[in-house]
């Protein structure tokens, strides 16, 4: 795997290490490649990868990570550890103050569960991002979004993603919601919402072969069709 320009983990308090990893298509020859969609062009902004909880990703995102890249899209991975509920909202904005030293206006994003959180903490504190897709959020239904944090917001989501709702109803008081479960229920428009069609599709099933390279060609997809990012937002 190549990394960035900072091949050494950054240290913050406590020990926290927030590497950021590149990875191009030719280091994920081995990705299925069965479903893709091609015909489009990758983006010409790099895609973010942010986690969720009790992870690094390599079950998860890391699986699209890897078929993206293969469609040409230069993929990064922000890697801030595998922390628990109470760990990660006590840092939460110091996570995201890392995130936003690794970025540019008008990269994309793609978060899962609590990673999602995360980036919107970046976006509240200035992060400009283009085009944003939410796996399972584990953020409140309404939720809130600064208007300069994102051109367009996706939302995939599930009612049987019985892991959010049972972690909300314990672990609320940090932060954590059910839109990954119940999809944005504010009046952004901005954000739109997508609903897995699979009846037993919970918080990581998304990644699982059968249905991420429907993601991947779906992602793939859409940030072809929108016209590339040039600042200032035009909202």
């Amino acid at each position: 795997m190549i990394t960035t320009a900072s091949n050494k983990a950054r240290e913050g308090a406590g020990g926290f290490r927030a590497p950021i990893h590149e990875q191009r298509a030719e280091n994920a020859q081995k990705a299925p490649l069965q479903g893709l969609q091609s015909g489009f062009w990758p983006s010409q902004a790099p895609i973010l990868f942010v986690h969720g909880l009790f992870s690094t990703g390599r079950r998860s995102l890391d699986q699209l990570r890897s078929r993206l890249a293969i469609l040409g899209h230069e993929t990064r991975d922000f890697d801030w550890g595998p922390m628990g509920p109470i760990a990660a909202w006590l840092r939460e904005t110091d996570i995201a103050r890392r995130l936003l030293e690794h970025v540019e206006d008008g990269w994309h994003v793609i978060a899962h569960s609590r990673g999602c959180n995360l980036t919107r903490e970046a976006m509240c504190l200035g992060g400009c991002f283009d085009q944003v897709f939410f796996f399972a959020p584990a953020l409140p239904t309404t939720a809130g979004f600064p208007e300069h944090g994102a051109r367009r917001i996706e939302v995939l989501h599930h009612p049987k993603d019985h892991v959010l709702s049972l972690g909300s109803r314990v672990f609320g008081w940090t932060g954590i919601g059910e839109m990954g479960r119940v999809g944005y229920q504010g009046s952004d428009p901005r954000v739109v919402n997508h609903m897995g069609v699979t009846p037993s599709l919970i918080h990581g099933d998304y990644f699982e072969e059968g249905h991420i390279n429907q993601w991947a060609g779906y992602i793939h997809r859409q940030l072809s069709i929108l016209p590339p990012y040039e600042p200032p937002y035009p909202y």
